[in-house]
């Protein structure tokens, strides 16, 4: 579910396993406002079961390419991961991207769900391992 986050597959087995590890459950009954345009980001949610409507207020963006509803296997959220990317290990202030647009349950919705606060906890530790010099055994 995760390999539809271009970036993720880039990520180690271990760094992979402890997202696996991080994500929760949740459920969206019909019509259920799950985050509204203007508002900060959150979670990235991966849809198992159900729909999800997605829409804007904006006139202009009635003709754009994105799709309109989310369906088993989509996920909702990839401001969440351009955001994380730029953050630094000792920024702790910094704001959740705002949504570009208003995401309502359209069916039941089974989902798991992975917090801001996870994947940046996720990420910083990715960025470490990364940094860290490999440790030749031999000493040389």
């Amino acid at each position: 579910m995760y390999i539809k986050v271009k970036e993720f597959p880039n990520w180690g087995e271990p760094t992979l396993m402890e997202l696996c590890y991080r994500i929760k459950p949740t459920f969206y009954v019909d019509g259920t406002l799950v985050v509204r345009e203007g508002d900060p980001i959150s979670e990235i949610l991966f849809l198992l079961n159900g729909e999800l409507w997605t829409y804007t207020s904006r006139a202009t963006d009635h003709c754009n390419n994105d799709k309109d509803h989310l369906v088993d296997g989509d996920f909702f959220g990839k401001e969440l991961v351009t955001w994380v990317q730029g953050l630094q290990a000792d920024s702790y202030t910094s704001r959740l991207p705002a949504s570009t647009k208003t995401v309502k349950a359209l069916k039941n919705v089974e989902a798991f769900l992975l917090t801001a606060y996870d994947l940046k906890e996720i990420f910083i530790e990715h960025k470490q391992q990364q940094a860290e010099p490999e440790i030749n055994p031999e000493g040389q």
